[in-house]
């Protein structure tokens, strides 16, 4: 490992942090309707992360295919200067 990001919880959200991104419609199907809020925190999170560490290529695993079509649309929809892989994801041999 060359670099590690490593923030305490206070620094990435302080006690004032009230912004949100939020791809409503394609969260709010299939599985998103199971889980309120879950895609919401995922791309806070991702789009901060973004900003942060201004990444030219991201790679998702392609396992939660539902979270990387959510990623793609916030960075499309916010022309956010980073491709969005999508990789098969890889397991040991005991699962």
């Amino acid at each position: 490992v060359d670099y590690l990001f490593a923030l305490a919880a206070e620094e990435f959200y302080p006690k004032d942090f009230e912004i949100s991104v939020v791809v409503s419609d394609l969260s709010d199907k299939l599985c998103g309707k199971f889980r309120p809020g879950h895609f919401k925190g995922v791309t806070t999170v991702v789009a901060k992360l973004f900003n942060i560490v201004e990444p030219d290529i991201s790679v998702f695993g392609e396992k939660d295919y539902k979270q990387l079509a959510v990623i793609r649309m916030m960075v499309e929809d916010l022309n956010m200067a980073v491709q969005v892989l999508a990789h098969p994801t890889v397991r040991e041999e005991g699962g």
